[in-house]
């Protein structure tokens, strides 16, 4: 992963200066201040200053910052040392799992919308191009199944999120999705 050198103003108000291992510099920015930190200004650390200092080392303090008020500072030396948040505590946050299956199944309902979108045109007027391929799937009831599936579990995902992301909320929603797509299954 890419080293990124920064400065930064912590709680106590003091200007901090370190390193930090992230995929991208958005990624380093967002995790220091998840950290507590205020990002003052953060780049690709150089070679010279990857070879001073590892990121799980601590940094050296500063003066106190100017106009961030001085309640709550420490009246320590401007040569005292601050750890720096391990590397595992700044790694990069991951989406939940029902996102990212929320986004694939978006992704997968606008091709199953253009592959019957196509096959329907196809029907009722001339195209100047053949693909054979949707020709063969725009009629098949195994795509409209799939399509109306995806619909329902996308719909009732963004209700459960609507309704606070409860557990009996998500249980109500979930019978009433296989419920659904039993009726639709049935009479396709």
């Amino acid at each position: 992963m890419p080293l990124f050198s920064y400065t930064a103003v912590n709680d106590r108000k003091e200007r901090i200066n370190g390193m930090v291992d992230a995929m991208s510099l958005q990624a380093g920015r967002n995790a220091l201040q998840e950290s507590g930190f205020f990002v003052e200004e953060i780049h690709e650390a150089t070679p010279m200053e990857r070879e001073s200092t590892k990121p799980w080392e601590t940094v050296s303090v500063q003066e106190p910052v100017e106009g961030l008020g001085t309640e709550g500072l420490s009246h320590s030396g401007p040569n005292d040392q601050v750890p720096v948040p391990s590397p595992q505590h700044l790694a990069p946050n991951y989406y939940p799992l029902l996102d990212t299956v929320r986004l694939y199944a978006g992704w997968l309902l606008a091709w199953y919308i253009l592959v019957i979108a196509l096959g329907a045109y196809k029907e009722t007027k001339q195209l100047p191009f053949t693909i054979p391929l949707i020709e063969g799937l725009w009629q098949s009831v195994l795509i409209i199944r799939a399509a109306f599936g995806v619909f329902i579990f996308l719909m009732l995902t963004s209700l459960h999120r609507f309704f606070g992301n409860r557990a009996w909320v998500g249980g109500l929603l979930g019978l009433l999705g296989a419920f659904l797509f039993y009726v639709f299954f049935v009479n396709t």
